[in-house]
């Protein structure tokens, strides 16, 4: 125990490089390259990807005013990657639903307030990721989507919490739950029925407590939770066979 013990303290001293430890990394500036087919074109004007006539496009849009445009996006129906900045958007429209071939979503500098609940309709997303956000919640409805493997949260700047509901009960094909500098004061419970889940990142979202029901994750193999406000710590957290990484600085 007292080895154990020790391993968890050297592991909370351990250094974090930037947010990102899985395998999909958005800040890359090749990573259109590295996703989806190599040779599908990238359009940077919103005007361009309408006419597009390929049966499969990726979009680079950064500092176009998409606040009129963003409802008809499910016309872009071969669309398959989706990078959105600085578009002055604030929601995430129910016309993402239809997007079949779409696998990678990213909203960065957008002040959104609203997702969709029909953005669950999107069953091929495996890839979410949203920078810059004013949420206050998460729709319930994103636990039918069966392929997102990757849920990120960055820099939620709403003036309420962010409400994650327990009845959101799983997302069964989460790896990865990022969520940072957002107000989330409660560890959400949803994750604990998420039996896939392997990387669980809540830093500086004034967490209070870890819920001993962590145990099994049978997956799970990081646990960041720097900057929170944890009390005390689960004696199971110190048994989870499978568990390398722990960061409770």
């Amino acid at each position: 125990m007292m080895y154990r013990l020790l391993l968890v303290i050297l592991l909370s001293l351990l250094p974090v490089s930037g947010y990102l430890q899985v395998d999909f990394n958005s800040q890359d500036p090749n990573f259109f390259k590295y996703y989806g087919a190599p040779n599908v074109p990238i359009y940077t004007s919103w005007k361009d990807a309408m006419k597009a006539k390929e049966q499969a496009i990726k979009l680079n849009i950064r500092g176009e005013n998409l606040s009129k445009q963003i409802s008809k996006i499910n016309k872009l129906n071969n669309l398959q990657i989706a990078y959105l900045e600085s578009n002055n958007i604030t929601m995430l429209p129910s016309q993402l639903g239809a997007l079949n071939s779409l696998f990678i979503l990213i909203s960065k500098n957008n002040p959104l307030t609203y997702i969709s609940p029909k953005i669950a309709d999107c069953s091929s997303l495996m890839y979410l990721e949203l920078w810059n956000t004013k949420l206050d919640s998460i729709p319930n409805e994103l636990q039918y989507m069966r392929n997102l493997e990757l849920l990120r949260i960055l820099e939620n700047t709403s003036k309420d919490t962010l409400h994650i509901s327990d009845s959101l009960k799983r997302l069964p094909g989460l790896r990865t739950l990022q969520i940072v500098d957002a107000d989330l004061f409660k560890f959400p419970e949803f994750i604990l029925r998420s039996k896939k889940i392997e990387n669980i990142y809540l830093v500086n979202c004034k967490v209070d407590s870890l819920p001993a029901e962590i145990f099994y994750l049978e997956k799970l193999k990081e646990i960041n939770m720097e900057g929170n406000r944890l009390q005390t710590i689960p004696k199971e957290i110190l048994k989870m066979p499978n568990l390398h990484f722990l960061n409770l600085k």
